[in-house]
């Protein structure tokens, strides 16, 4: 069975790519799509993927994890979004209930909320739109990811300006 499938540098005539996987791609644990032109990552089939690479595409919009409430990622753990057009992510539409490193940078995110993704690791957050965190009526829990495993957050090049001592140590201080 084909385990791993790069497909890199390559446009694809449909930037859209929804339900008509074949069902011998359900068993790849690892998939690349870098650079495709892709706008729109659909599937209605549980995948085994391990890792995930979606960068540098055009896509405006989280792909769908959930059906009925149960993950189409299962055993995914890598998943690579930066450089597209991502606007927001619709937490209760997450779930990828091994997730362990998340790219989001070079997206257009400009507010986050809770990330339900108990065991992340590693959030990558740079270069987008990020201005919540101003707000001091916004706790960080509603915007940072609602777990305790994360080790590794990166937000460089946001647009934290506003941020004064205070809201920082709520934010990120005890």
């Amino acid at each position: 069975d084909l385990q791993v499938l790069r497909i890199r540098g390559n446009y694809l005539e449909e930037p859209a790519l929804r339900t008509n996987w074949p069902d011998d791609f359900r068993s790849l644990t690892g998939l690349l799509l870098r650079r495709t032109g892709l706008r729109l990552f659909e599937v209605q089939k549980v995948f085994r993927l391990e890792w995930l690479n979606l960068s540098a595409n055009r896509m405006y919009k989280f792909p769908n994890t959930c059906q009925n409430e149960s993950s189409l990622f299962p055993n995914l753990t890598y998943m690579l979004l930066a450089t597209n057009e991502i606007r927001f992510i619709n937490s209760s539409e997450l779930c990828l209930p091994k997730l362990r490193y998340l790219d989001l940078g070079y997206n257009k995110i400009s507010v986050m909320n809770g990330l339900p993704l108990p065991n992340l690791n590693a959030l990558l957050l740079s270069n987008n739109r990020l201005k919540a965190a101003t707000d001091m009526s916004i706790p960080h829990t509603t915007w940072l990811p609602s777990n305790t495993a994360l080790e590794s957050l990166t937000m460089t090049s946001n647009d934290f300006t506003l941020v004064n001592e205070t809201r920082f140590l709520q934010l990120f201080g005890h």
